[in-house]
């Protein structure tokens, strides 16, 4: 019921994702105890104990953020309980990011020149604009403005549960992007402009399949893996690809606050904290300019 009540105010896929979790895990946990009686310390050690068991940080969070509405909605409607305070929040943990070296960037691109298919602009546009994977998938020729050099992110193809129920059956919808800050138009680089140009079709057709029909996530990612094997590069996902792009922005100069913008961020943290990683040449080359500071000549 509670979940229900929000339905209008989540996307689509959030709702759905919610509803599975809920299902998978808070009602098989704790569907059979008598909502008044739960404490915070049960609470908590069910979330302490779906972390333990392995499950993604963002899984223990979505679950926390299920049973505070809840709470929420208990207490906005006068159900009784015995939870007063705040749940157990668990500790990121970022992950290592995958980020491609110049020398595999350039042995992907060496790899693309030598092909004609429009899919090249799915890499091309990644790596050098830093869009995600459902982004890209859903960019048609509409959003590519050729008199500004920019290019509008407005929606976002993902593969959603049908209709929130236990059913596996899934589909391919677009809805708008992750976050609010997620829509945003991004200036083209100008080497990329030619490139464009000579793929460009109507407007109504997809950038990276050059039809009115568009290619799934799962397909482009399929594509890229196969890109990834003949270039003989790191396995990485596809979206090293934006993790490359930030990293390369900020080798380069860019300030942090145009890259957030860029990358679609809702702050300038997220963009420190999880997307900027400069390689280790970069470092190298940053720690060997104390050579202007020493006498030492080995």
């Amino acid at each position: 019921m509670c979940l229900e009540s929000k339905k209008d105010t989540l996307k689509r896929s959030t709702y759905n994702q919610y509803w599975n979790q809920c299902n998978n895990h808070l009602l098989n946990e704790i569907g059979d105890e008598i909502f008044a009686d739960l404490t915070e310390e049960r609470l908590n050690n069910l979330l302490k104990t779906k972390l333990q068991e392995g499950y993604q940080f963002s899984t223990v969070m979505n679950l926390r953020t299920i049973l505070m509405m809840i709470l929420r909605y208990a207490m906005q409607n006068h159900i009784p309980t015995n939870v007063t305070g705040p749940l157990f929040t668990p500790r990121y943990r970022a992950k290592e990011m995958q980020v491609f070296t110049r020398w595999e960037q350039k042995q992907i691109e060496d790899l693309l020149f030598t092909r004609k298919d429009d899919y090249i602009l799915a890499v091309f546009l990644s790596m050098y604009c830093g869009l995600r994977i459902g982004e890209v998938c859903a960019l048609q020729w509409k959003d590519i403005h050729f008199r500004n050099g920019t290019l509008s992110v407005t929606k976002t193809l993902c593969r959603i549960q049908d209709n929130g129920t236990t059913s596996k059956k899934t589909y391919v919808a677009s809805v708008l992007p992750k976050t609010h800050s997620s829509i945003r138009t991004i200036p083209i680089p100008t080497f990329l402009m030619p490139l464009l140009r000579q793929h460009r079709k109507k407007d109504t057709d997809y950038v990276i399949t050059g039809t009115e029909c568009s290619m799934e996530p799962r397909t482009c990612l399929r594509r890229f893996k196969t890109i990834l094997k003949h270039a003989k590069v790191s396995n990485y996902s596809f979206h090293a690809l934006r993790h490359t792009f930030a990293t390369r922005c900020v080798e380069t100069g860019m300030d942090t606050k145009s890259l957030s913008e860029i990358l679609g961020h809702s702050t300038v943290k997220i963009t420190l904290d999880r997307y900027v990683h400069p390689s280790m040449d970069f470092k190298r080359a940053q720690i060997n300019r104390l050579k202007k500071v020493t006498k030492l000549d080995v």
